[in-house]
């Protein structure tokens, strides 16, 4: 999918004009589709992009591409969408809802839509698909993300930042109920390891903006390690949450040692912290300001949580939090990022980090 919405942000009118009349001989061509949607959202063209997801939602919700970052309508963004749009757009991903109350795919991707603005519903849906298929611990998995994503912050970011979804204070309310006084073991660890995976001290700018950021990010491992120890009492058998504790109080945001040395070659991935591994950055790529989010003077933080390879490259860069129209450019330069590659016991190994892209407007 990525790579898909990747061909679409690089092509030229002429291609996106072909692909337009190959859809009109095959409309089942969703790569095409798909493309053509991450163009139109780069190039600021908004019907033709609104006419491609609308059909996605019609006749493709089960597809992954129908959620994808090109293809979201974000309430509040009048400069693509109107509140028309997006009250149509939800619409249709609640009728889809109903019409497939089985098909988990469809209430996943109905809930991703709309996790961004109706938390409430989102919920409710990966509660859904979790008692279709009760033996499957992704839906736990996805709740918990969900749940991560409500509960990050502490307080509203400064004035004219967007750092993920806004949030209803009485969900947050009742999220943070539910973890206090769940017994599922899963639902109340899987949080407390999302928000242990934000960094420390995140790279972030002077001022307003940088200060909120350092104080959230205090706020969001205190609740982690008291979700951790509470899920320690729930299941004290199980080494991931006392593993997951000691990555929480490592010291400068590192990722705590193996208890003993692993012999020569028997680890080849080890988790660091960001900014720990931002001291190994080689190579920077500065990302460009999106013409529209600047137009829009939309700000914040996209956060990746990425692979990096044996040799020092971005393998994957997966993302965790940001504005849709700041995602594909943070995206972009995160891919070109180059390390210094990390060696254990003398042989190099694959790094899993957060990186965060800031985008700031110091004017």
């Amino acid at each position: 999918m990525q790579q898909l919405l990747a061909d679409g942000y690089k092509m030229s009118a002429a291609q996106a004009q072909q692909l337009e009349q190959q859809l009109t001989r095959d409309p089942e061509d969703l790569n095409a589709r798909a493309k053509l949607i991450a163009y139109y959202f780069m190039n600021t063209i908004p019907h033709p992009r609104l006419q491609h997801i609308f059909w996605f939602f019609e006749y493709h919700p089960e597809s992954e591409l129908a959620i994808s970052e090109a293809a979201r309508i974000n309430l509040g963004n009048g400069l693509l969408n109107s509140q028309s749009d997006y009250e149509r757009a939800k619409a249709l991903w609640l009728d889809q809802a109903a019409r497939h109350p089985q098909d988990t795919a469809v209430l996943a991707n109905a809930a991703k839509f709309l996790q961004d603005a109706d938390q409430p519903t989102a919920a409710d849906f990966i509660k859904r698909a979790r008692q279709i298929e009760p033996s499957n611990p992704q839906w736990t998995r996805r709740l918990a993300f969900l749940y991560m994503l409500s509960v990050q912050h502490s307080s509203p970011p400064p004035p004219g930042i967007s750092v993920g979804p806004n949030v209803d204070p009485a969900f947050v309310a009742a999220v943070r109920k539910e973890l206090e006084t769940s017994t599922d073991a899963l639902l109340v660890g899987a949080v407390g390891e999302d928000l242990v995976r934000g960094p420390r001290e995140p790279v972030a700018p002077p001022g307003a903006l940088g200060d909120w950021l350092r104080q959230e990010a205090k706020a969001r491992r205190e609740y982690a390690e008291i979700l951790l120890h509470r899920v320690q009492s729930l299941d004290p058998g199980k080494a991931e949450w006392p593993a997951a504790l000691e990555r929480l109080h490592a010291p400068s945001d590192a990722v705590a040692a193996p208890p003993q040395t692993p012999p020569a070659g028997s680890v080849t991935r080890i988790r660091v912290g960001a900014r720990v591994q931002q001291e190994n950055l080689l190579h920077y790529v500065e990302p460009v300001y999106p013409p529209l989010a600047k137009q829009a003077r939309i700000q914040g933080i996209v956060r990746f949580s990425v692979l990096i390879g044996k040799e020092g490259h971005v393998k994957d860069a997966m993302l965790i939090a940001g504005h849709p129209l700041l995602v594909p450019a943070a995206q972009e330069a995160v891919k070109q990022c180059v390390y210094r590659p990390t060696l254990l016991n003398g042989d190099p190994v694959e790094v899993a980090t957060v990186v965060d892209v800031v985008f700031s407007l110091l004017d």
